[in-house]
């Protein structure tokens, strides 16, 4: 029994002895070829300076694993660290976590791979569906490593960086070397970062759920922030949707100014380039010599930029595709001016004689845009570019402007259905991301609803829905991933009106008449996608002079556009509408309300609409379906 005790101690010893020391392999805490999680957890346990993930023949597979501060993780030449089948149930669950802690190198040395199983993520059979599988996850962490690895197929991001328990970003972050290749979601997610350094890496080939671009810069909250972000000598190639995204509306006119820089870098072959969509933000974005091609949508977009936000900056950057034959830099303003763009020795190689558009709300425009931009259709034959008559031809017109509050108000309370029966009509029409919409119900009971789902690209459908009462009360909520589908409301009491907000995230729902009075909500912009003939109907009060509408198209998405008055005659009728546009249409005074419709005789693909005042903002698909004030 001495002898066993004396054993047990020896080996104890020997444990306590090997987590101390500076430098320890993983195997030597028990590597097993079916499940290595345990020795690699506990080699980061230990307490060593520095681990190194041995080659030991076999791929290291495991379960998600946590980091610690003050650590060196080394994988030798040849190591695959690959995520067990079957595991990662958890929606967050990720590979590689990094949370709330500092000082951590995670290198490299020759050929090494974190490979996750994307394809058993997407498969709704073994998963529950989610976008934030990471290969490794960074919150609220600081000085940090990543170099040297091959980061494939995860079920989200390749690389996430976002805040912390304690910090509203991570800090000091450096990632050089790296290949994140074939993710679900992103390459790499830029939540909250301050002082980060992108360089020698390469996001290529993402795809599986929105917005799957190379790199996305996307916060969360206003408090998040972008600050010193350095892109250095990057390919961001044959991704799903964009090369680089900026996606930071979330950031407002008081958030920490950004600062990022993208030099040296290719963003080729992607569906489109560049997109940088933006607000109230102050601060500066640069792209500093590079190679924009190939891309099968537009190279460089800027959308919601105002004069008195972000300044953009393009220096001796290239957009080149000589395929593409519509505008390669596209500005695409909304309800304010843009401004505060330079184009520093720009070129752009395309077949279009029109190198760059604006496309913006009607009586808004640019107010600066200055440097040099070359065109042409290949690098022998560039020419200049009037940057100052393309501003003067752009200029703001203010009195063309919609007046303030376009929309609407009203009470749920007074609104009836225009006619006693529902008519069934604009089954067809596919309406894409969320939308809302009332529905009368005149009597209690089990009332079915019924959607018809079509998935757009290659994301996950799942239909989500949340049902409110006349006062806004919560009622009930759903969600499907059938594509047909059939939602059963269960109305109580003497029936009335109920508020239904449906979200297929960015695929389409039509959406099939029922009860006795449907209208859309259309107090912000209802999204529509393809297809030619949608008509919807809207009521012109009586002592109103003029009906107004906005229709926006999606940029290099046209949409032909009709105004019908209440007799049916086209009385106002825009072909090949670019951008957003307010449409008002002066009327006489009525005796009493009329319905009238708005109509889309062709589209090439995405385009959105909306009803403003003095119309109730209230789409229907048939004049009998409206909803109408008492």
């Amino acid at each position: 029994m001495n002898a066993i005790k004396t054993a047990a101690m020896l080996i104890a010893a020997g444990f306590c002895a090997l987590g101390a020391q500076d430098t320890v392999k993983a195997s030597a805490f028990g590597f097993h070829p079916e499940d290595a999680t345990a020795a690699l957890q506990k080699a980061i346990d230990s307490g060593a300076r520095k681990i190194i993930v041995d080659n030991t023949g076999k791929d290291w597979i495991t379960r998600p694993l946590f980091l610690r501060s003050n650590q060196e993780i080394i994988f030798e030449d040849g190591v695959t660290l690959r995520a067990k089948k079957g595991e990662f149930k958890g929606v967050n669950d990720s590979l590689i976590n990094l949370n709330n802690i500092s000082n951590v190198v995670i290198r490299g040395e020759g050929a090494v791979t974190l490979a996750m199983n994307k394809k058993d993520y997407d498969n709704p059979a073994l998963y529950r569906f989610s976008e934030w599988r990471h290969t490794i996850s960074i919150r609220g962490a600081a000085n940090i490593k990543i170099s040297g690895l091959t980061l494939k197929s995860s079920g989200g991001d390749g690389i996430y960086v976002a805040r912390g328990k304690n910090l509203s970003y991570s800090k000091n972050i450096t990632v050089d070397n790296v290949t994140s290749e074939d993710h679900y979601r992103q390459g790499i997610s830029l939540i909250s970062v301050e002082d980060m350094l992108i360089r020698n890496s390469k996001f290529i080939r993402t795809g599986g759920t929105a917005p799957q671009c190379g790199i996305d810069f996307e916060p969360n909250r206003p408090e998040e922030r972008f600050v010193n972000v350095v892109i250095d000598n990057c390919d961001f190639s044959e991704n799903a949707s964009a090369g680089i995204m900026f996606h930071i509306p979330g950031l407002k006119e008081n958030s920490t100014p950004v600062s990022v820089t993208v030099r040296n870098s290719k963003i080729n072959s992607n569906q489109c380039g560049v997109i940088v969509t933006t607000k109230e933000v102050k601060g500066e974005i640069r792209f500093e010599n590079c190679l924009i091609e190939n891309n099968h949508g537009i190279p460089f977009l800027l959308n919601g930029q105002n004069e008195k936000g972000l300044k953009i900056v393009l220096k001796d950057t290239v957009c080149r595709n000589l395929k593409y034959e519509l505008p390669s830099i596209v500005l695409a303003g909304e309800s304010a001016d843009i401004g505060n763009i330079m184009l520093d020795n720009v070129k752009v190689i395309a077949p279009s004689s029109v190198p760059i558009e604006f496309n913006g709300m009607t009586g808004y425009g640019i107010t600066s845009l200055s440097g040099t931009l070359l065109y042409g259709k290949d690098r022998n034959s560039l020419k200049k570019f009037d940057l100052a008559k393309f501003v003067a031809a752009n200029a703001p017109k203010p009195s063309e402007r919609a007046v303030s509050g376009r929309t609407r108000k009203m009470e749920f309370a007074k609104l009836v259905p225009a006619a006693g029966k529902t008519v069934t009509a604009g089954e067809k029409i596919r309406i894409r991301r969320s939308f809302r919409f009332l529905q009368c119900f005149s009597s209690p009971g089990d009332h079915p609803l019924r959607f018809t789902g079509y998935r757009i690209g290659k994301g996950k459908y799942r239909l989500q829905g949340t049902v409110r009462d006349r006062n806004g009360a919560l009622y009930d909520r759903f969600s499907t991933d059938k594509t047909d589908f059939t939602y059963h409301l269960k109305v109580k009491g003497g029936g009335g009106i109920f508020l239904i907000e449906i979200n297929p995230g960015g695929h389409c729902v039509s959406l099939h008449p029922t009860g006795s009075g449907q209208a859309l909500l259309t107090e912000g912009n209802v999204n529509l996608f393809g297809g030619k003939g949608y008509r919807y109907y809207f009521t012109v009060p009586a002592d109103a002079e003029y009906a107004a509408v906005e229709v926006a198209a999606t940029t290099a998405e046209p949409v032909d556009v009709q105004i019908l008055n209440a007799e049916g005659k086209i009385v106002k009728e825009i072909r090949k509408v670019k951008s957003a546009q307010y449409i008002k249409v002066p009327r006489g005074k009525s005796a009493k309300d009329e319905i009238w419709s708005l109509r889309f005789p062709w589209a090439r693909e995405d385009y959105a609409f909306r009803i403003c005042a003095p119309s109730l903002p209230l789409a229907a698909t048939a004049p009998e379906n409206l909803l109408m004030e008492k």
